[in-house]
Order: C-alpha cells, then structure tokens, then sequence
C-alpha cells in the first residue's frame, strides 16, 4: 500500500485522508493515560494497521463516521493482540511482561470505547466477536502449549497447523463482521472472510520459509518445520544448533520442500483471489498480488540459486595440497586455515556469495529480485591466499592463479569496464572498493600489464571525476558527464551503501592500491587521501565506515596507509591507543566482551602497522594473546565461524565462514612472515619489521 503518488480519487488517496483524521482521533486516548503507555499512529503501509477501511468499498451502505469508529476499535484491538505476543514472547525470556499487560489493558479499554458506541449489548456482533476471540484465545494457548512442551512434536500436524494459523488471525476477521452489521451484508462478510483466511494461510507459510531458523531455536513446530522434522529436534550447544542448521537447509532447498511451499502458497493466494468473486476491494486486491509477486520472484531466484550450486557442486577442483609438518602453533593455524579455503574454493566458493534481496514491490514483471555477487570477496581471499603462499612455499599459487582467471572474468564487457559489487545488476555503475582489491591481487599476482590495461583507465576517471579536493574518494566510479540512464541516479547510490560522500576504508584501501602500484604517479592523490584520513578519524582514536561493522578493519586500513605516508601523523597513536586498550582479557577484540574472530584478525592486522609505535615487549606480548584468542575460536574442520562483516540494507548483513577464515590466515601469515624474518617463533621474543604487502 505504499505506491507512490496515487491519483487523489483512487482508493489508495482516500485510505491515506482517512489515515490522516483517524490519527488525529487517537489524541483522546493518548491524553487519557500516561506517556509510558504506547499509542502508535494507524500505519499507512500495514494491512492490519488500517483495518477494516481496506475492504470499505465492498460495504458501501457503512456510514463513514461509524466505519471510522469501527477502525480505531479494531486497531486497538490489533494493538492489544501485538502486546499479548509481546507477554507469550518474553514469558520464555528474560524480562518481565508487566510493560506490555499493561498496555494491553490499555489497548483493551479503548477497544470497547468505541465498540460499545456502535453496538448494544445483545446485538449480533458480539456473538461473531465472541467467536472471532475465542479461536484467537485457542489458537494461542495451542500454540504455548507446544513451545512450553505440554504437548509433544508429534502431536503436530498438518490440520493442526493451519487451524492455528487460521485462528490465531481471526481477530483481523472482527472489523469484517463489523461492517456486516453496520450494513447487513453478511454474505459479502463471508466472502471477504474466506478470502482473508486463505491470504493468511499463504502469508504465515510465506512467513515460515523466510524464519524457519527462529521457529527452530523456539522450538514451536510449523508446517514447514514438522515436513523435515517428523521428531523434535536436541541439541546441546551453538555449535551443534548451528550443524542441524545447516543440514535442514540442505534439506529444505535442495529435496524439493521449499518448492512444495511456494506453490502451496500461490494456490493459496489463488483462493483468496477466487473468494472475492466481483467484490471492489481494489487495496486487498493488491496485497494479494504483491505477496503472490513477492513469492513468484523469490522461487524463481532461489531455483536459479539452487541450480548454480548443484552445478557448482559437480565442478569440485582436484588440487593435490601437500604440507609439510607443522613447526609450531602459528604454523597449524596458518595450514588449518588454508585448508579449510582451498576446500571450498574446490566446491566453488558458493559460501562467500552476498545474497541480496534489492526489491520488494510485487511486481514479478521486473528483473531478479534476489541478486548475488562475490567479486570483493573473492578479491580479498585472494590476497590473504597470496600472503599464506609466502610461508607455504608457493604451494597456493595454482589456486590463486585460477582466481585471478575468475576475477578477471567477472569484469564488465560494456563502457570503461570495471568491476561491480552486483555484476549483473544494471543500475550500478562500477566501484571504488573492487577495483583497489583488484589492483592489489593482480600486482601481487605479477601481472602488472592487466593492471595497466584494465584498471589505469578506471584509475583516471575516478581520481578526475570522483575525488574532492579534500582527498576523498567517492565509492562510484562515474565519469562526468556520463549517461546514466541506464544506472541509478546518485541518491539512489547513496541509498544503496548507506550514506552520501567518502567512506574511510574505501578512500584507505584505494590510496594503498594505488601506492602498491604506482607510487610516485599518483603522489598528490596518495597524500591527500592520507590527509583525509586524519581528518576522519573518531574521538576515540579509530575509524568506521557505514558499509563495515565495528571499527577494526576500517583502522587497519587507514594505519596502513598513514605508517607508510604519515609515519608521524598524531593520528597512528590515537589508533595505537584505541587498540591496546580494546583488547579484551582473553586476548580477543570485539564488541560487549565477544571474542569476534573477524574483529580480533582485523585488529591484528592493524597492529601489524604499529610496530614502530609500540614498545616491543608490550607488543610481543599483545599479538601472541591475540593470535592464541584467534586460535580457539577454530571450529575443528569448518574453519573460523561466520561473523557479520558487511552492512546491508537489503534483507541480512553479510557474513561468511570463508571470508573469516581467510582473514585469520591472513593475520596469522604477516605474523608467521615476520617471526620467520626475525628467527621468532609465536612462543618466543618477537622483533617487528616491516615487509611488503599487507
């Protein structure tokens, strides 16, 4: 319901006035109780917010002062529904209801307010109210019962299932037999119900495909769930949840039960669509389509999805990785590491891929909805490949090699070329943080002539059209001037990173490829960026980004570009200072006392820059407890845990086994580089010194 611009006499426009006049009832009942009661506005794009005005054009006798009245009733009743989930939720957890019973009676109060100006006592509503409430109050019990272990797994099935779907949204069916009383139009009452309960059905089977993961660590047992688990599932610990998780995923995609759904759930909507007849419920109407396009775009997206990786999976690299034994701790990391990265990288790196869900408007007609790309991804666990091969004696060079064929062929073939974030996505224009990756493995690589050819001509565009003169560098490499009618305009851009202007690690990783490459071309751009640097660095002596969590690896990007240009920039020992003191007892870093492996391997590195500015015990001391913390948070055979690193605002952050895994092999090889430098081992005295390429 949120289509923007609606004619001022479409349905939509007179929904948004009526919005608008029954907000404004709501000042009643707010000055009525205190402000630690919560009144929240009618919600414009919420169908149970506004309801029943949604199905207003099928009772057109209803007087609009009392449909207006019924309105509030049933939002307050909606409102004391949300707060009785509120109390069922936080009855198994931790805090204490009292907050939201108190609403609830509130929401209540103000729900026979109105009701009782529309209806005696003994009029017939109340009888299709008491029974609306009555399977709402069933539908809820049945459903504790299962999650507090009174009734067993078992004991569910099918029919179980949808009459509690059924019946736990049979409230929503109240201002529908409102409507019928104030007008008499019971058969069209009926018929707007069943169309109702067969949206519901497709909704909440929608909703348990999309949150299959919560309702298993609930332990309440959907239809979708009891398919894959006849019996109720056990474990001890994260790690084991985390295991079962993954095995139903592949049980759920690839045997065929999230197809079963989708297609349950366009018959569903079949049904609602079928249940109106001829009514005129022009908003209803399109709910239904939306979610239908909703569910049309996400199944043939994730059967594409489905598709690569079975075809991926048949594709498995042969790649004979010999290793020597071990010589101490660092080293064992550094081989369980790259093992564990050589692994999947032989299944075709399916796990490192951002799936990202780019729009939501029903309409099935437009392009995928669910787009993926692993450029930056791959481009970073290439580099930390090319750091391990130093120490494994250019055993990885076969594996890098083949992914610098992959990156390279990821390129766009139409105008400058260029690497995009989503390759296949139209409406973005090549960026910053790709091509700096690229920069860097290809020079590491050796092949400085693709970086001549494919990337110099990137390089002129952006620091010509898209740097300030502050040394910012935009994250969008678009030449002026440039027709971008087939891209998205710049808020469009800003929208989708997070954030208008220069981001920190983007400026930071840029001025380090352009310096790896050609130092003394691109001089001035290399100091002004450092110069920016300074400039954005926090109070707290550390640098963050909007497309990153946490500080930690936007710090270890900056400091190493300053130790290298601003080796006196007062900057270094705010970060030096931030560092030594967020490192946490254990040795770790990360966020609210977490040992964060990706946080802890990011700070690593950054203390890889700061060796002329520590005292070099303290040192020792710090990156030994560090490497160990890292050490411990190895998942035996499944490499370092998935962690979330980069922010999204589509769908879920991003987060990956792999790209975890790669940066721990990456702090521990620049590490293990310097102590083999040095004849140090992780155990002993260690003596900095910096080396090429970090």
């Amino acid at each position: 319901m949120d289509e923007k611009n609606p004619d001022s006499n479409s349905p939509l426009a007179k929904l948004s006035r009526d919005i608008d006049l029954l907000n404004a009832a709501l000042a009643p009942a707010r000055a009525r109780w205190s402000q630690r009661f919560d009144f929240d506005e009618i919600a414009y794009d919420s169908y149970y917010s506004c309801h029943p005005l949604v199905f207003r054009e099928a009772f057109p006798e209803a007087n609009e002062e009392r449909v207006h009245l019924l309105t509030l009733a049933c939002h307050h009743l909606a409102r004391a529904a949300c707060y009785a989930d509120d109390v069922m939720d936080e009855a198994q957890g931790p805090h204490s209801p009292t907050r939201f019973l108190m609403n609830l009676h509130a929401h209540h109060f103000e729900c026979y307010q109105h009701f009782f100006k529309l209806f005696e006592v003994g009029h017939r509503f109340w009888e299709k109210f008491h029974t609306c409430y009555a399977a709402y109050t069933e539908a809820c019990l049945t459903e504790a019962d299962f999650v507090l272990g009174k009734r067993s797994w078992s004991d569910f099935d099918e029919v179980t299932g949808r009459r509690v779907i059924v019946d736990y949204l049979g409230m929503s069916h109240i201002g529908i037999w409102g409507l019928a009383a104030l007008t008499d139009r019971e058969a069209t009452a009926e018929a707007v119900v069943a169309s109702e309960r067969a949206y519901h059905l497709a909704r909440q089977l929608w909703d348990d495909l999309c949150d299959w993961k919560l309702d298993l660590q609930r332990g309440f047992p959907t239809i979708l769930l009891k398919r894959v688990l006849p019996e109720q599932p056990t474990w001890q610990d994260k790690r084991e949840l985390q295991r079962l998780v993954h095995r139903l995923a592949g049980k759920i995609y690839y045997q065929g039960y999230a197809e079963t759904a989708m297609l349950e759930i366009l018959a569903y909507l079949d049904q609602a669509e079928t249940a109106l007849g001829a009514l005129t419920v022009p908003v209803w109407r399109g709910l239904i389509q939306k979610l239908r396009g909703e569910c049309t775009r996400l199944r043939r997206d994730m059967n594409q999805l489905i598709q690569t990786n079975v075809d991926r999976s048949k594709e498995t690299k042969a790649f004979d990785f010999v290793l020597a034994p071990p010589r101490n701790p660092l080293d064992h990391m550094i081989q369980a590491a790259a093992t564990f990265v050589v692994g999947q990288w032989q299944k075709g790196l399916g796990e490192v891929r951002h799936i990202m869900l780019l729009a939501d408007d029903g309409d099935a007609s437009r392009g995928e909805s669910y787009r993926h790309g692993d450029v930056f991804q791959r481009a970073l666990i290439a580099d930390a490949l090319q750091d391990a091969d130093r120490i494994l004696d250019g055993g990885l060079k076969p594996v890098i090699d083949e992914e610098v064929v992959y990156l390279l062929s990821q390129r766009q073939t139409e105008g400058m070329g260029g690497w995009k974030y989503v390759p296949d996505m139209a409406e973005l224009p090549p960026d910053t943080a790709n091509l700096a990756q690229m920069i860097l493995v290809l020079v590491g690589a050796g092949r400085r002539d693709e970086v001549d050819r494919l990337c110099r001509p990137l390089i002129e565009v952006l620091l010509r059209d898209n740097t300030r003169e502050d040394g910012g560098i935009e994250t969008w490499i678009v030449p002026a001037g440039a027709d971008l009618s087939k891209q998205a305009d710049r808020r469009w851009l800003d929208a989708f990173k997070g954030g208008a202007g220069p981001d920190v690690e983007i400026v930071a990783n840029m001025a380090y490829a352009l310096l790896h490459y050609d130092p003394e071309h691109y001089e001035e751009p290399i100091r002004k960026a450092a110069h920016f640097l300074e400039g954005r660095i926090e109070e707290a002596g550390c640098w963050r980004s909007p497309w990153c969590f946490g500080p930690f690896f936007p710090t270890y990007l900056a400091l190493r570009l300053l130790t290298r240009v601003q080796p006196q920039s007062p900057a270094i020992l705010e970060a030096r200072d931030f560092l030594l003191a967020r490192q946490q007892e254990d040795g770790s870093w990360g966020q609210g006392g977490k040992n964060d492996p990706l946080a802890t391997a990011h700070a690593l590195l950054a203390l890889r820059e700061l060796e002329d500015d520590v005292a070099p015990e303290l040192l020792h001391t710090r990156v030994r407890n560090g490497l160990r913390a890292l050490s411990r948070t190895r998942r035996s055979q499944s490499g370092w845990p998935a962690v979330h690193f980069i922010k999204s605002r589509f769908q879920h952050p991003y987060s990956s086994q792999t790209v975890t895994t790669a940066f721990a092999l990456k702090a521990a090889s620049v590490w293990q580089a310097y102590s083999m430098d040095h004849d140090q081992v992780v155990s002993g005295k260690w003596r900095a010194a910096k080396g090429e390429h970090r």
